[in-house]
């Protein structure tokens, strides 16, 4: 609508209004333009002229509200990227009291005071990523929570975790984008959690540690931890993780009270490890054939691969599918997102028998794969 037509909205300065009249005044000479201010107490009269003569109506303004309406039933509150505030945040949270979700990403923030001890009575995920947050103040202000679940802290400035507050319900915490140095912080994470937990983290550089190298260090030094990078650990992933840590563990990590109740729960002695001990993590290791093809093969073509495969690889038959498909991948140089599994057993009668291994939550040994047994990567032609 053109700024010269009545009902125009105009800005100037900043202030927002509506065009109410558009012509002349009497005893003017010059066109003049009456304008309805949205600030209350922003215009100098209310549409009558220096005449005396009411050239136009402003609308009858409502009282301002004495106080916010409770959302009773509002579950789920988005405010990511809109630089709100964490105490903005706290205060609308006292109005929302079946509140269950509330993401806060990307708005800058830098440190969380206390809420007031009725904002969130009943709030079970948080989402902080994408600001700029610290471990210490995160803790003081997110353990008084009563019901919180779910913690998300991608993407913050979290590099030291020191006197961890305990955390009543939480149970997974997503924390991969920031800069933690060391194991000491990442096992300080046990003591915020009331029970099992999942866990999403990045490597910190320091420790040098591949991912498979990693995942079994982490599993053994965070008794708690239940699920690794969206991974479930299983009873005998977490058993051949920890006999692992028990025979590898550094001078300094022996002194720790993880390795002795580590040592404790396997009837292990603390001594240094023997390459004849059956714990240690090579003896759990089978030999595997790997083959990548692009179709399924028939009888004689998978009989021809079990006995003469692509490469062969140690595969722990605990490990989950999840990290034995990435294994395969990076040793064949070849990255997918269509690759399917199958396990390439021999029967007793020395047939071969393909086995579709579709769940990459259970493990090699679930599916039967055993020592010279195979593992056939399936990639799709994208065009099929």
């Amino acid at each position: 609508m053109p700024l010269c037509q009545v009902g125009a909205r105009l800005v100037y300065r900043g202030e927002y209004g509506t065009v109410r009249y558009l012509g002349e005044i009497s005893g003017q000479s010059y066109e003049w333009i009456g304008v309805e201010w949205d600030r209350a107490g922003r215009g100098k009269h209310d549409g009558v002229g220096p005449d005396g003569t009411r050239y136009f109506q402003t609308c009858t303004r409502l009282a301002m509200p004495t106080h916010l309406a409770r959302f009773e039933c509002l579950k789920h509150l988005s405010l990511n990227a809109t630089h709100v505030t964490w105490m903005d945040a706290c205060a609308l949270g006292k109005y929302m009291p079946q509140l269950e979700s509330l993401e806060l990403a990307k708005n800058g923030i830098t440190r969380l005071d206390q809420p007031e001890i009725d904002a969130f009575p009943k709030l079970r995920k948080l989402n902080l990523e994408d600001n700029a947050l610290q471990m210490a103040s995160v803790m003081d202000a997110l353990c008084l929570l009563p019901q919180l679940e779910h913690l998300v802290l991608s993407n913050n400035r979290i590099d030291l975790i020191q006197n961890p507050r305990p955390f009543p319900q939480l149970r997974s915490l997503a924390l991969q984008g920031n800069c933690l140095v060391d194991w000491d912080s990442i096992q300080a994470l046990e003591h915020i959690f009331p029970g099992s937990y999942s866990l999403s983290i990045d490597i910190p550089k320091a420790l040098m540690l591949d991912h498979r190298q990693f995942r079994l260090e982490a599993i053994a030094r965070l008794g708690k931890l239940a699920c690794l990078h969206h991974t479930p650990i299983s009873e005998a992933e977490r058993k051949d993780a920890e006999l692992y840590y028990i025979s590898n563990a550094s001078g300094n990590d022996r002194e720790s009270d993880r390795y002795r109740t580590l040592c404790t729960i396997h009837n292990q002695e603390p001594v240094q490890p023997s390459y004849s001990q059956p714990s240690t993590l090579q003896s759990k290791m089978i030999r595997v054939g790997i083959s990548t093809v692009h179709h399924l093969p028939n009888a004689d073509q998978a009989l021809c691969l079990l006995r003469s495969p692509h490469k062969v690889i140690s595969l722990l038959r605990t490990s989950p599918l999840r990290i034995v498909q990435r294994r395969i991948l990076n040793a064949s140089n070849m990255s997918s997102n269509d690759a399917r599994l199958y396990a390439l057993l021999l029967s007793d009668n020395k047939e071969a028998l393909i086995v579709p291994m579709e769940d990459l939550g259970y493990t090699l040994e679930f599916y039967g794969v055993q020592e010279s047994d195979g593992v056939l990567l399936v990639i799709q032609d994208p065009d099929q």
